[in-house]
């Protein structure tokens, strides 16, 4: 008798309690499941935004590092074939062959490891960028030399023929070498704007720097088969 009673004690009261139990849990479920994908939504939306924030930047440095990585490359090939019909040079030429590259180090300044968390897209998008920003400072550090070398030797022009006659080629190779470089980084972001659907700007070269890329790649793929 006396579980019958319980039995049909804790029937009333189940009968009571389950209902406001699912009255209470059911409301606080649905504002916990909307809390949780609200927030990681907004976490997702901040990743993208970040992303864009720092590719964007990303890309603009490497861009404007390709278009004067291609202008150091004419103006190596210029004091090349200059040296070798110095005879012949005019005045404004002559001087232009033993004048010092203009150049800015602004285009190293990122940091590969800010990028590291892209790798889980494109594995070997942190190694390219150590990549690029190494052979760049290298170029730099090679611009500084001959600045340098060219100022303190400009009476000595015997001197500077030489000097530009014997290190220009290496120079303009590692010239080549560091624009693959760039090269092969930027087409990590593209591929990394098409995977994650990133809203990046668009930079286009002009029509001449387009043919003086062109045949920088050709130079490069000439180099890799010998």
């Amino acid at each position: 008798m006396l579980i019958r009673a319980l039995f049909c004690t804790w029937k009333g009261w189940s009968e009571i309690l389950i209902p406001a139990a699912g009255a209470v849990f059911i409301p606080l479920l649905i504002v916990w499941l909307t809390w949780f994908f609200g927030s990681s939504r907004a976490e997702k939306l901040k990743e993208k935004q970040s992303n864009e924030e720092n590719l964007i930047y990303l890309r603009s440095l490497l861009f404007h590092a390709l278009k004067d990585f291609l202008m150091f490359r004419n103006n190596i090939i210029f004091k090349q074939n200059a040296i070798y019909n110095y005879d012949t040079l005019s005045k404004s030429d002559e001087k232009r062959l033993f004048a010092t590259i203009p150049y800015d180090t602004i285009y190293s300044q990122f940091e590969p490891k800010e990028y590291a968390t892209l790798s889980r897209i494109r594995p070997n998008f942190v190694f390219n960028l150590l990549r690029t920003k190494t052979f760049m400072q290298h170029i730099y550090n090679r611009m500084e030399n001959f600045n340098r070398t060219v100022e303190e030797k400009q009476n000595n022009i015997p001197y500077l023929i030489v000097l530009i006659r014997d290190n220009l080629k290496t120079f303009q190779q590692d010239i080549e070498e560091t624009i693959g470089y760039i090269m092969s980084s930027m087409e990590d972001i593209n591929f990394l704007e098409k995977e994650l659907n990133l809203r990046l700007i668009k930079l286009q070269l002009d029509g001449f720097e387009k043919q003086e890329l062109k045949d920088a790649l050709f130079e490069i793929s000439n180099e890799s088969q010998k």
